[in-house]
């Protein structure tokens, strides 16, 4: 029994006739080849990806400006070549609907960042939209080398209407900000929740400071070009 077993004819000692042809088994052979291939360049694609996070932070806001001589609606569709700049110190005129904005030192994980931001400002029937054209990170080495790995997005949609009494008015902003950043390879080890939640912190808090302020300053220039004060100088600070 044993001895007849071994006589049997092993499958890869079939004839000629039950054999796969050769050209059939080297095209097999390069099928699984190339399919081995793609399967590395896929694996090799998927390491090179890069890691975004996606910073976002909006701020809706309004102030009772009581209304003056002149109505605040006739102010609020001011063309934007008569617009004070507010802050002489932080804003910057380019050209009639053109602006470039310092904001200052922002700090976010162990490395700090002067934002210089061009926004331009589009007039309409109840206010204007300020958009975010460009923006610059000013600082270390490492600092300017993310003004390529980064991009953002920001508007900030002015408003006015009326307010609780006839002679009470109201500004309205209506403000949203958004930042995809390519996450360093240093930071690998920080889970991206931690960085959005930070990073979306310190978008914030920056719309938490500015923009009452903002609204304060319009109120404060509207009183001046209210009163026939048309110098459209810096009112203070922003």
């Amino acid at each position: 029994m044993l001895s007849a077993t071994r006589c049997l004819p092993s499958p890869r000692l079939q004839t000629a006739s039950h054999t796969l042809p050769k050209d059939l088994l080297y095209r097999d052979l390069s099928s699984q080849i190339c399919r081995s291939s793609q399967m590395g360049e896929t694996s090799v694609s998927e390491v090179k990806k890069k890691r975004t996070a996606k910073l976002v932070a909006s701020k809706q806001e309004f102030r009772d400006v009581p209304e003056k001589q002149k109505p605040l609606s006739s102010y609020m569709q001011l063309p934007a070549s008569q617009y004070s700049v507010l802050d002489g110190r932080k804003v910057e005129r380019i050209s009639e609907t053109t602006f470039k904005c310092y904001v200052g030192q922002l700090k976010f994980l162990s490395w700090s960042a002067e934002p210089v931001v061009t926004l331009s400002v589009d007039v309409e029937p109840l206010g204007c939209t300020i958009k975010l054209l460009s923006t610059e990170l000013r600082g270390s080495p490492f600092v300017q080398d993310l003004n390529s790995r980064f991009e953002a997005q920001m508007t900030n949609q002015v408003r006015y209407r009326d307010g609780s009494a006839p002679n009470i008015k109201q500004i309205t902003s209506n403000s949203f900000l958004e930042v995809e950043l390519e996450v360093p390879g240093w930071c690998s080890f920080i889970p991206n929740s931690q960085i959005e939640g930070v990073g979306s912190s310190v978008l914030q808090n920056v719309l938490n400071l500015s923009v009452p302020r903002f609204l304060a300053q319009l109120e404060k220039d509207y009183e001046l070009w209210s009163s026939g004060d048309t110098s459209r100088k810096p009112v203070g600070e922003l």
